[in-house]
């Protein structure tokens, strides 16, 4: 949702949040300690161990209020458009074998295959070619144009 990473919203029903233990101790979670045993707080409290990340939570609601002036059925409609397009010109092309629903529900990715080519080299391959238009290739793995050889 565009918010800082490491930072996520935990979401369940709250009598399978009671019932699952903490997987975590420490901070403000523990409601009681001895020697023999720890009681925890109760849900969603008692997995929050550790010092509160709150410029996360800032981060993710500074992300949240973007996300709603640009307006999320507008997000929503743009991934689907996206989706449509992008599977429509992969399923024209030979050699690929895409997965998915074809028509509505499609999510703006799409998962493929390439007849006879490795997903690892696929990637390697976009990454390359997102280089070279961005002219990082040429600094990276080109000969130093205004180095010249002394004969």
């Amino acid at each position: 949702m565009c918010g800082p990473t490491g930072f996520g919203v935990l979401y369940g029903r709250g009598e399978r949040l009671e019932e699952t233990p903490p997987y975590q101790g420490g901070g403000e979670m523990i409601l009681s300690v001895d020697y023999h045993k720890s009681t925890w707080k109760d849900a969603p409290h008692k997995f929050e161990a550790g010092t509160p990340d709150i410029s996360g939570a800032i981060g993710l609601h500074a992300a949240m209020d973007y996300l709603d002036r640009i307006g999320r059925d507008r997000i929503a409609q743009h991934d689907q458009e996206l989706g449509a397009y992008a599977f429509e010109k992969l399923a024209a092309l030979k050699g690929i074998r895409l997965f998915g629903p074809t028509i509505g529900g499609r999510a703006g990715l799409v998962s493929l295959l390439l007849d006879g080519v490795h997903a690892h080299d696929v990637v390697t391959l976009c990454q390359v070619m997102k280089e070279w238009e961005k002219g990082v290739l040429h600094q990276k793995w080109l000969p130093n144009p205004n180095k010249h050889a002394s004969i």
